[in-house]
C-alpha cells in the first residue's frame, strides 16, 4: 500500500508541473468578433495572463475583453 501512495504521489507531482508550461494564446472580443492577439510559447498560464492583460490594456479599448486560452 506504501510503493501505491509513492506511486500515485510522485504521478500527481509530474502531471503538475508538466500540465503548467505549454502554449497558451491571448484572444481577445469586442462582443462580435475575437481575435488571437498574441500566442506564449512554453509559457506558464500566469506569466501569460500577465502579458495578455498588457495586450488588453495597450488597446485602450473599454469594450475589448482579453483572455488566455
Amino acid at each position: 500500500m506504501k510503493k501505491q501512495t509513492i506511486w500515485i504521489a510522485i504521478a500527481i507531482i509530474s502531471f503538475s508541473s508538466i500540465a503548467c508550461v505549454k502554449d497558451w494564446k491571448c484572444e481577445c472580443t469586442d462582443g462580435t468578433t475575437s481575435a488571437t492577439v498574441a500566442i506564449y510559447p512554453d509559457t506558464k498560464r500566469s506569466d501569460a495572463k500577465k502579458s495578455c492583460d498588457e495586450a488588453e490594456s495597450l488597446i485602450g479599448n473599454p469594450d475589448v475583453s482579453c483572455s488566455v486560452k
